[in-house]
């Protein structure tokens, strides 16, 4: 059984969104995934979408580094569409960076509930479930 229905993986790197999206679906963490290949992209799948609590994700797989609309950007604007969703989605950013700027500006982030640091793994993936589940208020006792 899958624990969400919908989850988003925003990456500019198409092996990387690939990969994530494989795990997502191989681990049972979601049925479906949706990915953007930069945060525009995604923003107007969430504009059009907002209203529609069972297309919007219960999690987002969010790089930093992307062309049109990179990761910080995508969140300063998610941030004030946020509130207009009928869904509460969970971010996590994923990126290859080691900048400890990056990692103390992403836990500044009431919005950002953690960073994983690329290849994206089954712990990571469980990590990000855990903080959805919590949001949701459900236990995780893990696979």
């Amino acid at each position: 059984m899958y624990d969400f229905n919908l989850a988003c993986v925003i990456d500019d790197d198409s092996i990387a969104r690939l990969m994530s999206e494989i795990m997502i679906f191989n681990y049972k963490i979601a049925k479906k995934t949706v990915t953007f290949e930069n945060g525009k992209a995604a923003l107007d799948y969430f504009k059009l979408f907002k209203d529609k609590p069972d297309m919007l994700p219960e999690f987002i797989l969010l790089d930093i580094n992307m062309p049109v609309l990179n990761g910080w950007k995508f969140i300063e604007r998610f941030a004030r569409l946020a509130p207009d969703l009928s869904r509460k989605v969970v971010i996590y950013l994923v990126s290859a960076s080691l900048d400890p700027q990056d990692h103390h500006r992403a836990s500044a982030l009431e919005m950002i509930s953690g960073f994983i640091i690329k290849p994206v793994n089954k712990t990571a993936l469980e990590q990000v479930v855990r903080a959805a589940m919590i949001d949701k208020n459900i236990t995780y006792f893990g696979k």
